[in-house]
């Protein structure tokens, strides 16, 4: 009797009906981010929002992409100035990309810390390159966009104060 119902229950499109609401859910996720990138790639734009947590900083990563991601081992964030490059692995390590197979559009989130050499980076205006290696997957930033970056920064310290 119960076997039955789900068959007939995904004859009539109900299943499809949760697809929607999903998609919907993904949709507002992306709308719902309330600043520009602070970075964007051919098929990646980068969010980032800024936190402090008992005197540590952090980086509130969001990338909207059409890769989906899952891993439970996290990330290695690639920061480059153009002559040097900075290493950090994320502080999130299990995360899945929230993910819309009709949208073909997805948000991936996660956390990394705001390490004081990055930091002067962003402040300065020096940061080049962006890369995130999560399992095979790379997501590719080379558009910085240092006004918003350092924005972020600066109207979330303010905010706190």
């Amino acid at each position: 009797m119960i076997r039955s119902f789900y068959i007939r229950a995904d004859n009539m499109g109900l299943f499809s009906f949760k697809n929607k609401e999903y998609d919907a859910l993904v949709t507002n996720a992306i709308k719902s981010i309330n600043y520009p990138p602070v970075a964007t790639g051919p098929e990646h734009k980068l969010y980032c929002g800024f936190n402090e947590i008992n005197g540590y900083e952090f980086l509130k990563c969001n990338i909207v992409s059409p890769l989906k991601s899952k891993t439970k081992r996290g990330c290695e964030a690639h920061f480059s100035n153009g002559e040097e490059e900075l290493e950090i692995v994320s502080e999130t390590q299990e995360f899945d990309s929230d993910f819309s197979d009709t949208l073909k559009l997805g948000v991936t989130a996660f956390v990394i810390e705001l390490e004081p050499k990055l930091r002067s980076w962003i402040e300065n205006g020096d940061l080049k390159r962006i890369r995130f290696k999560v399992g095979k997957k790379t997501y590719a930033f080379d558009t910085v966009y240092h006004d918003v970056f350092r924005d972020t920064l600066v109207v979330q310290m303010d905010e706190e104060e």
